[in-house]
């Protein structure tokens, strides 16, 4: 009965030690992902005449932008939201 219980802990144990590295990939990708989407929504801004792109900083986190800072109207804030809205794995 203890070799079967410590042999049932050792195979949790490699199976446990096996995914991690798959978490670890996952986790870096969906960051290389997060760090893409914010220089192409950065860019995007920085690229439209309208908005001073400098006013507007973009955080992403798991593929949603977060736009925080200012603009002159809501039509400006309109317009950042859409241009951001349209890029891919938003």
């Amino acid at each position: 009965m203890k070799r079967s219980v410590l042999s049932l802990m050792v195979v949790g144990v490699i199976t446990a030690s096996a995914a991690s590295p798959a978490l670890a990939d996952s986790k870096w990708e969906d960051k290389a992902k997060d760090a893409w989407i914010d220089g192409k929504a950065e860019a995007t801004l920085l690229f439209n005449t309208h908005l001073n792109s400098f006013d507007i900083n973009t955080d992403v986190q798991e593929g949603v932008i977060i736009l925080t800072g200012k603009v002159d109207s809501s039509v400006d804030k309109k317009l950042a939201e859409e241009l951001v809205t349209g890029i891919d794995g938003v």
